[in-house]
């Protein structure tokens, strides 16, 4: 009987979260933040030092990118960072990575990866924290903030 009950239930959550990704998908266009820019500089020495007084872990690292991340996926999500540079062009893309438990703790209401703009209700705690290291990275690059 128990069991009937959980696949009913199960079909009933599955049918809503159809219905729900549907609609995800025109509302979440953007799944990262992204900012392209130029400087006359390189740009790694910079990132460095902020990702050391942010607590940011460099994740991987070749010539002319660096991926970082910040947080263990255990009580808020992940914020991850992509920075590259050629010659003179800085490509910089940062989002939150939502783990599978607060997903399923939403009914998967919440997306695999979030970007760090403001507005709407969903992981809005995570995305503040990001934006505001992130923001202080921007400001050392003379970049406008993420608003």
């Amino acid at each position: 009987m128990l069991v009937r009950f959980l696949v009913i239930v199960m079909a009933f959550v599955l049918q809503i979260n159809n219905f729900v990704f549907a609609q995800s998908y025109i509302i979440e266009d953007h799944k990262a933040t992204v900012r392209d820019f130029s400087l006359s500089y390189n740009v790694f020495p910079v990132v460095e030092e902020w990702a050391s007084q942010n607590k940011y872990n460099l994740i991987e690292a070749t010539d002319n990118s660096r991926t970082y991340k910040r947080g263990k996926n255990v009580l808020t999500a992940p914020s991850i960072l992509i920075i590259s540079q050629n010659n003179d062009i800085v490509h910089l893309e940062s989002y939150i990575k939502i783990h599978f438990l607060a997903r399923l703790n939403s009914l998967f209401l919440l997306p695999g990866q979030m970007s760090l703009n403001s507005g709407g209700f969903r992981a809005v705690v995570p995305r503040k924290l990001a934006r505001g290291n992130v923001n202080q990275l921007l400001l050392k690059l003379e970049q406008e903030p993420i608003k």
